[in-house]
């Protein structure tokens, strides 16, 4: 895979390429960029944030997008075939006509998606939240496994930096039988904490992935059947 930079990448765009297939972007902040009928098929964006990002008519066939967030972009007709979009938000998301067919998006949450996408056969959308009401304990437990261990699995500067690869604060509150928990990356208000990990006796967890400067824009969020 090539590595590339989103600098690079929005340079690249601007000379007028498209084809940024088989790239590598792990933790890039592409919020509010416009990167419209872009194909980034079998690339690896994980743990990036594209708030706001115009991407309608992009590919991202068979790309890694797990732990990024697309709260509020456009993804109208976007071909997300195969994807690997675990663990992902993408809560108010314009995906019209999108399709999505074989796409993973396990454990990721999609609050007011309005479900018309062009082709959804063979999509996984297991443990996946639509609602707030989706949540439950099992879920939870399992993201919270899931991002204690990033630290053994990605690069120690990313894993510092994951804190600004969502920028939409995603919160799972869930009353731990015995014991709580608070696993995350990020903070509130952009502070310089970097991912970390703790357990503590009763009470609530939360899981944080990312950091919103919206305030009381943020939502609640979980994990679910």
């Amino acid at each position: 895979m090539q590595a590339m930079t989103v600098n690079q990448i929005m340079e690249e765009y601007r000379n007028g390429r498209r084809n940024f297939t088989n790239i590598i972007c792990k933790n890039g902040d592409f919020g509010e960029l416009n990167l419209e009928g872009s194909d980034f098929s079998f690339s690896d964006l994980s743990f990036s944030g594209f708030r706001h990002a115009k991407l309608n008519g992009c590919k991202f066939v068979k790309a890694n997008l797990s732990w990024s967030n697309f709260t509020d972009a456009q993804l109208r007709e976007a071909d997300l075939t195969k994807v690997d979009a675990k663990y992902c938000s993408f809560n108010d998301a314009k995906m019209d006509n999108a399709t999505l067919t074989g796409a993973d998006f396990q454990f990721s949450v999609l609050f007011n998606v309005i479900m018309n996408f062009k082709d959804m056969s063979g999509t996984n959308f297991q443990s996946a939240a639509f609602h707030e009401s989706d949540l439950n304990k099992e879920g939870v437990d399992h993201v919270k496994t899931q991002l204690m261990a990033q630290n053994n699995i990605i690069p120690y500067d990313t894993y510092l930096r994951a804190k600004n690869a969502i920028e939409n604060v995603v919160k799972i509150q869930h009353s731990v039988e015995g014991q709580g928990f608070a696993v995350g990356y990020g903070s509130a208000g952009g502070g310089t904490g970097g991912y970390g990990a703790s357990v503590s006796s009763g009470g609530y967890g939360s899981i944080n992935l990312g950091v919103s400067s919206y305030g009381t824009n943020n939502k609640n969020v979980g994990y679910g059947k």
